[in-house]
């Protein structure tokens, strides 16, 4: 899981750093990574499935837990997919690109989600808790952040400053990050609920 999100938080940093200087050749390639990028996810999706078969009826109360990674999985990686996508296709179609302020409000965003997922990754990595209170705070002033900066591009839309295509682009990057940032979070919940209760399990008292 830990290698996973480096990988996608790589690619996510690739995708936007290409889409500010509108360079095809690089959004290309990371278009044609979404298979793979589906591919593990689709792996590891499945052994979870396998872990919870291995479960005993003892095990119920985290063995719910599974389907909602695979779930959180998945809606991962349909945002990293959302994001290179529409990078690839605006670049691809010759459309303008994105005004120098909007750029500005997006390495904002990019700064803090980034942090985001170098916490969740880092949590993943050492098999250890999750500090849930810090990474809650992050992405409430992710979501706080996205706020203020969708009131700033509403207002280049009533200017005519930000065409459509544009606004459309910016919304849909931003929103994006409010979903990534939602599931990283989620998924370090649920692996905490389990790693707790399984070393709580392991450190019982025999009886």
């Amino acid at each position: 899981m830990g290698v996973f999100l480096k990988e996608l938080r790589e690619s996510l940093a690739e995708t936007l750093e290409a889409l500010y200087v509108q360079d095809y050749d690089r959004l290309a390639v990371q278009r044609k990574r979404l298979k793979q990028f589906q591919s593990w996810s689709n792996i590891i999706s499945a052994n979870i499935l396998k872990t919870m078969r291995l479960l005993h009826q003892s095990n119920i109360a985290i063995s719910h837990q599974y389907p909602q990674t695979v779930r959180r999985l998945q809606k991962l990686t349909n945002g990293h997919r959302d994001i290179v996508l529409r990078a690839y296709t605006h670049v691809g179609n010759h459309h303008k690109g994105l005004l120098a302020i909007q750029v500005g409000e997006l390495e904002k965003v990019w700064a803090l989600l980034d942090e985001i997922l170098c916490d969740v990754e880092a949590t993943f990595g050492r098999r250890g808790p999750a500090d849930l209170q810090s990474l809650a705070e992050k992405d409430q002033q992710l979501r706080t952040m996205a706020a203020d900066l969708n009131d700033l591009q509403m207002e280049r839309i009533h200017d005519n400053t930000s065409k459509t295509r544009l606004s459309i682009l910016f919304y849909a990057i931003v929103g994006d990050a409010i979903m990534l940032s939602k599931q990283n979070l989620k998924l370090l919940e649920i692996f905490n609920h389990s790693f707790g209760q399984l070393e709580a399990k392991k450190n019982a008292p025999e009886r």
